[in-house]
This record gives C-alpha cells, sequence and structure tokens, in this order.
C-alpha cells in the first residue's frame, strides 16, 4: 500500500471510530405503538384495579393499585386520593395482556374454562401512571367505594409472542369515572 492510501485508509478509520465512540447504537423503535382508542372497553374493582381491552378482547393493559380507594376513604367524604409513579413501581403493577377472551376475567367470580386465554404477558418497564379516586361517601368503610381516574403516559412494555421479545408502547390511556372498590362492577 503506498504512503497516501495508507494516510487516507487510517485517517477514514480514525474518523468511523470518533463517530462511534461513545454511542449505544439508535434508539429502537417500537414494535407496536398502542392507542388509547384501541382499547375502549374498560372496568374496575378492589383496592384497586383497573382494566382496559380491545373491542376484540385480544389485548389488555392491567393495573393493579393496592389501597388506592382505601386511602380516598381514610382521607375523608368526598376527598381524593391522588398518587403519580414513575414505572416501574414497588406500588403499582401495569401489565400488558395478549390473547382471547381477556376481558372475562376481570372483576368476577365466575371464570369459564380457557377464559380468559392469555398467551403473553409483560410489566410496564417505563412510563408514567397517574390516579385519582374520590371516595363515595355512602359506602361501607369495610368496602370502600370509589371513582378512580387513571392516567398511563409513555408505558413501554417488552413482551414475546413466541418470536424473540419486542417493544410495545402505549402513548396514553385515560380511563375516566370508573368504579372502584370491593364489590364494583
Amino acid at each position: 500500500m503506498s504512503p497516501p492510501t495508507a494516510v487516507a485508509s487510517l485517517l477514514a478509520l480514525n474518523l468511523l471510530l470518533a463517530a462511534c465512540a461513545g454511542l449505544e447504537g439508535p434508539t429502537p423503535t417500537p414494535e407496536r405503538v398502542i392507542q388509547g382508542s384501541e382499547l375502549p372497553i374498560a372496568g374496575g374493582c378492589a383496592d384497586t384495579l383497573l382494566y382496559a381491552t380491545s373491542q376484540d378482547a385480544m389485548v389488555a393493559v392491567v393495573v393493579d393499585w393496592p389501597g388506592a380507594a382505601s386511602a380516598a376513604h381514610a382521607a375523608g367524604d368526598f376527598v381524593e386520593f391522588s398518587e403519580n409513579v414513575t414505572l416501574p413501581a414497588d406500588e403499582v403493577r401495569v401489565r400488558l395482556q395478549v390473547g382471547s377472551h381477556l376481558g372475562d376475567g376481570f372483576c368476577t367470580d365466575v371464570i369459564v374454562e380457557g377464559r380468559p386465554n392469555i398467551s403473553a404477558e409483560a410489566e410496564a418497564s417505563a412510563g408514567v401512571a397517574e390516579i385519582t379516586v374520590v371516595p363515595e361517601a355512602a359506602a361501607d368503610p369495610i368496602f370502600p367505594l370509589g371513582r378512580a381516574t387513571l392516567e398511563l403516559t409513555d408505558v413501554v412494555f417488552v413482551i414475546d409472542l413466541g418470536n424473540g421479545p419486542e417493544e410495545w408502547r402505549l402513548d396514553r390511556l385515560e380511563l375516566r369515572n370508573i368504579q372502584v372498590g370491593w364489590l364494583a362492577g
């Protein structure tokens, strides 16, 4: 190799190395973006479970926020309980489920064999969750009832549907005026 060619090759190699130094690679793009409007069926129960499913009940987002309805009642009549967490969080569980008949298993004591059929599930690995619960004054303190509003923003799930992990992102999901508490519907 002649000296000018060698110098040019070394220069090109140095430029390439400099361009790549300190980079971790491109940010992965989500393989699926879920819009809140894709999950139109919502409900809640217990203290405090909220869910939203697709119309065909093949995709669900489930949020378990233990104690939110009780905290609202402990604060007093018509005093709301509000909390905001960055996911993942120890006190809040946000899950993505993929399968069939996913709406059949929430807030019921009657489970039909084979329903719901959860073929894959993933915990949220990033995002923000915010809940507000307003207690219902007439509720029994043993079975606190309330109305919840939940907002999930920029939630990321890494789920394996059988072909390796995929990143799914929920841009924004807002559930409003969902009855929660024991014996809620």
